[in-house]
C-alpha cells in the first residue's frame, strides 16, 4: 500500500518552504495536516541475480539500484508532478555495493508523490559493502619472523593476505586515539564480524606500580610508564616495532584511550607509552596523565587495559591482526565453508542529499566500515523497518532537513551508535521535527565505546572537545528500546526536543558516572522535555545526568529503578525535576554547586564561551526563555531556578537533595532553588520486588502511553 498527500497540502507546504528559503529560515515550519490517499505507483524490480540488460519488470528485473533509480528519474521528468510516484522493489538476495548508492535533488519528489525503496517483508534483501577476498589470495604464512611470533597452537592455522594486492592501502593506526576507532577495517566471514586479536580474550589486565604519569606540557611530550603484572607482556617485545597498542581506562572511568607502546623493558617489567594520555597543562597535572585521577599520585593499581592487534594473540578461530608496516592481514579462518570480506570504504551504503519524499524500508545494511545511511537535508525522508548490523560506524545519521527520521528499525553490532539526529535552526529556534520512533538499539559501541550512545541528539561537549557536530531543535525521540551498552543510553543536546516513552536498561556496562540520558556543558540547552521514560538495571549510571552547568530541561513522570542517582543536576539552572519515581537508587536526586569550583564566572572567558548565547536571535531566545536575560549577571556559578518537586523517593539509600561543598552557601543555594513536596518512602512501607515493578511499569506504559501520577500498590 502506498500513500498520497493532497495537492492543497503540498501547495501550502511548498509556500512555507519557499518562504523559509527567502527569509533564511526565521519561522517555525508547521507540521503537515495532510490528506492521505491510497495509491499504487510505478514499480521497478531489482534482483541480485539479474543480468545487466533488464528493463525493470518483474519478469526481467534490473541488476542494480542505480539502474532502477535512473529509470525512475527519467519517468519523473516526463510530468512535472507525477501522482503515481515510484517504487524500487528489491527481491530477496544480497546486493554487494562497490560504492554508495546516492539519491540527491534529482530525487526530490513533490509532497503528493513519493519514492519508496523497499526489500522483501522478511528482511532478506541485504545491502553489503564488504570487498570479497579471493580464496587464492589467502595464503600460508612463510615469513619466519611471523611464524616465530605466532603461538604454537596457531601456526598451522593462521593465513596471510596481502592487502595491497587487493587494492586496499590502509593508513597506520594513530599513536594515540580515543576508544578503539582508529580507522582499521572490519573483517567478515559469512556476514559475521570477526574479532580483532586481543589479550586477554575476555576481561582486562590491571596496571601495576605507576612510575610516571607522562609529560605533556613541554617539548619532551613523554608517555606514561607503569609496571606490568602479567608475564604475557614478555611475549610482546618483538611486536613493539611492528606496532603494539593498548586500550584502557587509564585515568577516568568514562573515557578509554588506545595508545601505541614505545617499549617494553623485561628486566624492569615496565611498559612505556609512545604518547602521553593527558589533557591540560602542568598546573593541573594532578588530573591528567595515566593513573586514576581519584588516587593521585600513585594511581589505584586497578586501571583496566588490554592489548590488541597482535599476531601473538591470534589464538582462536576468527581472530585477526594487521601489520601496518607491511599491509598484511593475518587471520585464523573460522571452520567450514565460507566467504571472507573486508569492509574498508568509509562511504555509507546509502546517501540521501537534498531529496524529499523518500522512504527506505525492509532492508538490511551490513558489511561496511562506516555508516549505513547518511541523510543530509531534504524533507519527509523516512527509514522504516530496516536492520543495521555489522557496521563500523552509525546505523543512520540524519543531518538537517525537516521531518526526516527513523522508525521501527533494529540496530545491533555497530562500531559506533545507532542513530545520530540533528536539525533545526539554533539561531532562530525553528524546529526541524526530525524523529526516531519505535526503534530497538542494543549491543553497539564496539569501537567507539564512550560518548556515542544508542542515539546522539545534537551537539554535546566533553573535556573541551566536541563529541557532537551539529545542533538539534525540535527533534522527537519516542518509544525506543535501548539496552546492553558500554556507556551512555542517549547523548542529548539542543533545544525544544522531546524524549518520551523510551525504555532503557543495562547500560554503563564498562563505565561509571554517566546517564541513561546525558547532557552537558550548555546553559542555553533550554526547552527539552524528558517524560514518561523507564530506566533500570544500571547501578553505575544516573537516571538523567544534567552535567557541568547544563540547564533548562524538564524531567517529569519518569521511572528510574536501581540507578546511582535518579536525577543529577551538576551546577546548572532552571532544570525541573517533577513527579518522578526514584526507586532503589543510591540517592534519589542531587543538586550541587560545582560551578563555584569549576569557575562558571564571567571572569572565565573560556568557560563563558562554552556557556553563553552566541550568534543567536535575541527576540526568539529571550522571548522563549526570559530567564536568560539576567542569568550571566546573577552569579552563574551558583545554581538558580531549579525545581525538585513532587517526586517519590522509594527505598533510596540517601534522600539528600543538596550537595553543597562551599561553606556557608547552603542557605543561599536553597533560596535560589525550590525543593519541596517530595515523598520519602521506606522499605517497610514499600516491599515490591524490582522485577515486579519493571513488569508493571512496562505494561502500564504500553497500555496508557504515559507513566502513572502516583506510586501504585503492589
Amino acid at each position: 500500500m502506498y500513500y498520497l498527500i493532497s495537492h492543497d497540502s503540498f501547495m501550502k507546504n511548498s509556500l512555507i518552504i519557499a518562504f523559509l528559503c527567502l527569509t533564511g529560515g526565521s519561522m517555525t515550519l508547521a507540521q503537515p495536516n495532510a490528506t492521505i490517499y491510497d495509491i499504487s505507483g510505478n514499480t521497478y524490480f531489482v534482483s541480485a541475480c539479474a543480468s545487466s540488460d533488464g528493463d525493470g519488470s518483474r519478469e526481467n528485473p534490473f541488476a542494480t539500484l542505480e539502474q532502477a533509480r535512473d529509470q525512475a528519474r527519467k519517468d519523473l521528468l516526463k510530468t512535472f508532478t507525477p501522482p503515481e510516484g515510484a517504487v524500487i522493489q528489491l527481491e530477496p538476495g544480497v546486493y554487494y555495493l562497490e560504492e554508495s548508492f546516492i539519491l540527491d535533488h534529482q530525487d526530490a519528489y513533490p509532497a503528493y508523490s513519493q519514492l519508496t525503496i523497499q526489500g522483501s517483508d522478511d528482511g532478506e534483501s541485504i545491502l553489503n559493502m564488504g570487498r570479497k577476498v579471493p580464496m587464492d589470495e589467502i595464503k600460508p604464512v612463510l615469513d619466519e619472523s611471523i611464524l616465530k611470533r605466532l603461538r604454537p597452537e596457531a601456526r598451522d592455522h593462521v593465513k596471510v593476505i596481502d592487502l595491497l594486492v587487493l587494492g586496499i592501502d590502509l593508513e597506520p593506526l594513530p599513536v594515540l586515539y580515543k576508544d578503539l576507532d582508529g580507522g582499521q577495517p572490519e573483517i567478515f566471514w559469512n556476514d559475521e564480524r570477526l574479532p580483532l586479536s586481543r589479550y586477554p580474550n575476555e576481561g582486562t589486565l590491571t596496571m601495576g606500580e605507576l612510575i610516571s604519569p607522562g609529560v605533556w606540557w613541554d617539548s619532551e611530550n613523554l608517555g606514561g610508564i607503569f609496571k606490568f603484572k602479567d608475564d604475557r607482556h614478555l611475549d610482546w617485545t618483538e611486536a613493539v616495532d611492528a606496532g603494539l597498542w593498548l586500550n584502557g581506562y587509564w585515568r577516568i572511568p568514562w573515557q578509554s584511550w588506545s595508545v601505541r607502546v614505545e617499549s617494553i623493558n623485561p628486566e624492569e617489567r615496565t611498559v612505556t607509552h609512545a604518547a602521553p594520555i593527558a589533557e591540560g597543562n602542568k598546573e593541573n597535572s594532578a588530573f591528567a596523565g595515566i593513573g586514576s585521577k581519584y588516587s593521585r599520585p600513585e594511581g589505584s593499581l586497578e586501571e583496566p587495559y588490554f592489548a590488541f592487534n597482535l599476531v601473538e594473540e591470534i589464538d582462536l578461530p576468527g581472530e585477526w591482526s594487521i601489520d601496518y608496516s607491511t599491509s598484511r592481514l593475518h587471520i585464523w579462518l573460522p571452520e567450514g565453508e565460507g566467504e571472507l570480506r573486508i569492509g574498508h570504504d568509509t562511504a555509507p551504503l546509502i546517501e540521501l542529499k537534498g531529496c524529499s519524499q523518500v522512504t527506505i524500508r525492509n532492508l538490511t545494511f551490513t558489511g561496511a566500515r562506516e555508516n549505513g545511511i547518511e541523510m543530509i537535508g531534504g524533507l519527509d525522508n523516512v527509514v522504516e523497518n530496516c536492520t543495521f548490523k555489522n557496521l563500523g560506524g552509525w546505523g543512520v545519521v540524519v543531518s538537517g532537513g525537516f521531518r526526516n527520521g527513523v522508525r521501527e528499525s533494529h540496530f545491533t553490532q555497530l562500531g559506533k551508535g545507532g542513530i545520530e539526529l540533528s536539525g533545526g535552526d539554533p539561531v532562530s529556534l525553528v524546529k526541524c521535527y526530525n524523529f526516531a520512533v519505535g526503534n530497538r538499539i542494543h549491543d553497539i559501541g564496539l569501537l567507539q565505546k564512550t560518548w556515542t550512545g544508542a542515539i546522539k541528539l545534537g551537539l554535546s561537549r566533553m573535556h573541551g572537545g566536541s563529541i557532537g557536530t551539529r545542533q538539534a531543535v525540535g527533534v522527537s525521540l519516542t518509544d525506543n528500546e535501548i539496552y546492553n551498552l558500554p556507556h551512555i543510553g542517549i547523548l542529548a543536546g539542543g533545544n525544544l526536543n522531546e524524549i518520551r516513552r523510551n525504555i532503557i536498561y543495562d547500560i554503563a556496562k564498562e563505565t561509571h558516572d554517566v546517564g541513561y540520558i546525558y547532557t552537558r556543558h550548555d546553559m542555553t540547552s533550554r526547552g527539552n522535555a524528558i517524560t514518561d521514560n523507564l530506566f533500570y538495571g544500571s547501578p553505575h549510571a544516573h537516571g538523567y545526568h544534567v552535567d557541568d552547568g547544563d540547564s533548562g530541561d524538564t524531567i517529569e513522570r519518569n521511572v528510574i529503578i536501581g540507578s546511582n542517582v535518579g536525577a543529577q543536576i551538576g551546577g546548572g539552572h532552571y532544570n525541573v525535576v517533577r513527579n518522578n519515581f526514584f526507586i532503589d537508587c543510591e540517592r534519589g536526586a542531587r543538586l550541587d554547586d560545582r560551578g563555584i569550583r569549576r569557575d562558571y564566572r564571567l571572569t572565565n572567558p573560556m568557560k563563558m564561551a562554552e556557556l553563553m548565547i552566541t550568534e543567536r536571535d535575541p527576540e526568539a531566545w529571550y522571548g522563549s526563555f526570559p530567564e536568560l536575560i539576567d542569568l550571566y549577571e546573577d552569579k552563574p556559578e551558583w545554581p538558580k531556578g531549579n525545581e525538585i518537586t513532587g517526586n517519590f523517593l522509594v527505598r533510596c539509600q540517601e534522600n539528600a537533595i543538596y550537595e553543597i561543598k562551599e561553606n556557608g552557601l547552603l542557605e543561599v543555594i536553597e533560596g535560589r532553588n525550590k525543593v519541596e513536596k517530595n515523598q520519602i518512602i521506606s522499605a517497610d512501607e514499600f516491599q515490591a520486588q524490582p522485577a515486579e515493578m519493571i513488569e508493571f511499569f512496562r505494561a502500564y506504559l504500553l497500555e496508557h502511553k504515559r507513566m502513572p501520577d502516583y506510586l501504585p500498590l503492589f
